[in-house]
Formats: structure tokens, sequence, C-alpha cells
């Protein structure tokens, strides 16, 4: 059932480096309105730039209850007041929700997962509470080129697992259609089997065009699953090559899948995807060519052999069980000697904050009503200018006078 309809409080800053406090049923709708000057008289002149915080209410009086409280606060003091009552001022239906998703309820669990993809309202609260919860699961990314097996690797560690009596989470990430955004979640048809049983938990989601094999939210997801209390989680990227090197921030140990043919030797040495394994599967090991696959990973490994941590070469058929118990012996290691607690997120430096500032400036672009957008677009459909020229002008400032590094929610 949908929850019940709440009144959220919302903090703007503007150009001028002012404070606006709101009150809106659909924050992101109003932030848009005040975006194109639909919004107060006082956001008409000031230019909005971007939303900083909101929070739920139950009814519209407490709302109102709250912005003449805030109103009455200095400027400096007005978002640290809102961030610190953030929890306390949930809804029901949120506290309901986080409640069962620490018990495990696959409801919840579904939900949560679906409000911190999203980066919905509610969102921040979930993440927020769940904080003291996380560190419960071991954490095993899973990531290889197409083709080589990794779902159906997944499917027979999940039978492994299971028979083990551990329960587990699956989190598949399927590539996006360019065009629709849409994805075909075929990761869950193949794990169909384990649908009846309440021990697993699958769940595919779209890239929806996130480089590096996952999608924005995936830590605040994976956090979500640990929360609910599973022995193992199981992270699956997209699988497109050499550079879906993301995953091995998230988890505790990367099985990085190979199939028989990986190919000449040079192909085995190249940086990227490889140097992030801790353990290195040849799947389809009853082809020819595997054990020259197994031969190049060793040798690959050798003339590595400086490196601090040791990486594991195994063998597996992931269709007729052969090397399972091995790799989950392996996976039950990498548990039993993790660290306690959550996993921290690395230091973000210039690399995070330039991805923060390009998805930011992505959501600006395709939503902003700007005829100067839409003139920079039909000059490089004219051939008069480069798309990269128009870029610049548009990171210039140019066709987005006025309007700084504004972006919508989410």
């Amino acid at each position: 059932m949908p929850e019940p309809r709440s009144w959220h409080l919302y903090l703007l800053e503007c150009a001028d480096g002012s404070l606006y406090t709101g009150i809106s049923t659909d924050v992101e709708r109003r932030f848009r309105e005040h975006l194109a000057g639909r919004g107060a008289r006082y956001t008409r002149s000031h230019k909005p730039l971007r939303l900083l915080e909101s929070m739920p209410f139950g009814s519209r009086s407490e709302a109102l209850r709250a912005e003449a409280a805030l109103k009455r606060l200095p400027k400096d003091q007005k978002l640290a007041a809102l961030r610190s009552r953030e929890i306390q001022a949930m809804s029901d239906a949120t506290k309901t929700l986080i409640a069962g998703l620490l018990k495990g309820e696959p409801m919840a669990l579904s939900r949560a997962i679906t409000a911190v993809e999203n980066a919905t309202a509610a969102a921040s609260n979930i993440l927020a509470a769940i904080a003291p919860h996380l560190g419960r699961a071991t954490i095993i990314g899973i990531t290889g080129a197409p083709g080589v097996g990794k779902s159906t690797l997944i499917d027979a560690l999940i039978k492994e697992l299971r028979r083990r009596g551990k329960t587990v989470g699956v989190l598949a990430v399927d590539p996006s259609s360019p065009f629709s955004g849409g994805a075909l979640l075929g990761d869950r048809v193949r794990m169909l089997e384990h649908s009846a049983d309440p021990g697993v938990f699958v769940r595919s989601l779209a890239a929806r065009g996130h480089l590096g094999g996952l999608f924005r939210t995936a830590r605040g997801v994976v956090q979500v699953m640990d929360a609910a209390g599973p022995d193992f989680i199981i992270v699956e990227t997209v699988g497109a090559g050499q550079s879906e090197v993301e995953v091995a921030n998230l988890v505790h140990a990367t099985l990085v899948v190979c199939a028989p043919g990986l190919g000449d030797d040079v192909q085995a040495l190249k940086a990227g995807i490889l140097e992030i394994a801790d353990i290195l599967v040849v799947n389809k090991s009853d082809q020819p060519l595997a054990e020259q696959t197994l031969g190049q990973l060793r040798a690959m490994l050798h003339l590595r052999s400086r490196r601090e941590r040791p990486v594991a070469v195994m063998a597996t058929t992931a269709t007729s069980g052969a090397g399972i118990g091995e790799l989950v012996d392996a996976l039950e290691r990498v548990g039993a000697m993790r660290p306690p607690g959550p996993i921290a997120p690395p230091s973000p430096g210039r690399e995070g904050l330039a991805e923060a500032a390009a998805a930011q400036l992505r959501r600006l672009i395709l939503a902003a009503a700007d005829p100067a957008i839409d003139a920079l677009c039909a000059r490089v459909g004219a051939g008069e200018i480069s798309l990269e020229a128009a870029a610049a002008q548009l990171l210039a400032g140019s066709a987005l006078a006025g309007r700084g590094d504004e972006a919508p929610p989410g």
C-alpha cells in the first residue's frame, strides 16, 4: 500500500546566498516550480540554486509549526537544525518501514531499496536510521566481461550457501537502454528458482547509464540490504569489460570471473579489472582452453608477486557444480577474516567530485526549460559549433546565466 500523504518542510539555497523555507506534499515538483519562476515571490527574485534538505511531517499543521520555528533561527543554524531533527520528524510509515527492514522482512527491504535507489525524501531517514546496524553481512562483488557466466555462477553459489544454512542477498545490476533508460533485468530471470526461498532475496537494478558497472546509489542500496541481516550479499556488476572497478570499494572481496580463452598473454597482463581481484575464477573450466587461461592468470600473478595481498586462482563449472564448494570455502574464509563494522567509503577526491557535478549538470540540462540550452543544441545540429565547444560554453555559464550550479533534487 502507498504511504499516507505527508507534508515536507524544505530548505532552498538562493543565488545571493540567502535561504528559503517552504512546505509541500511534493518537494521535487515544488522545487521545479521555483526554478521555473512559478514559485513564491521571494524565489522569483532571488533565483534558487539547489535544494539543501527536506523533512517529512505527518500533517500540514506540524509542517507549518516547524517552518515558523526554522524561520526564527539565524541563517547559519537553519540547515543543522533541520538535519538534527530529521529522524525524529520522519513519518510513522517510514518508522514502520525501517522497523520491518531491521527484522529482515522482504517487503520492507524491497520498499527501502526502492526509496534509496531513487533518492526519495525518505532515503536519508532510512540510511541514517540503519547506520548503527551495518556490518552484519559478508559482501562479495562479482564482475567480469559479458558471457563468462556470472549469473550462472551466482546461482550455483546461492545453492551451496543455502545448503550450508546461510542466508543470501543478491544485487544484480543490468545495463540500461540508452533510449528508454529501462532494463531487461535478466539476472533475476536466471535466479527465479530461488524466489520461493525465504533465505534468498534477489533484486535486479538498472545501471541507468552510470559507468563503473554499478549505479549511482549503489552504496546506499548495499547498506539497506546489509541492515536486513543476510549472512552474505553478492553484488553483480553489469559486465562491460575492464573498466568495472567501482565494485571493489563496496565489498569485502571481489571475484573476477574469466572464461577459457581469455585472450593472449598480453591481454592477461593488462591493467584494469583483473587488478581489483581477490579471487580470480575461471568459469566453464570443462572447456578446452581452461588450463591455458589458468596458466596465464597464474603467470600474471607471479609477475606481480610483490603485491601486498594474495590472489587465489580457482576453476569452476557452474552448470555442474564443479569447484563451487571450494569457492564457497574461500568466501567463508573472507567472512571470518573481515574487519568488524561497515565498509568505509573511500575519499571521493576530485574524481568523485567531478562525477557528482556531472550528474547534477545532466539532470539540470534535461529538466531545465531554458531557451539558451535549446539554442546551443540547434547550433550544434546545424554544424555552427562543435559539441565540445557547446559544452564549454555551457560550463562557462553563457547558456545558464544567473542559474549558477543549481540542480534538481535527487
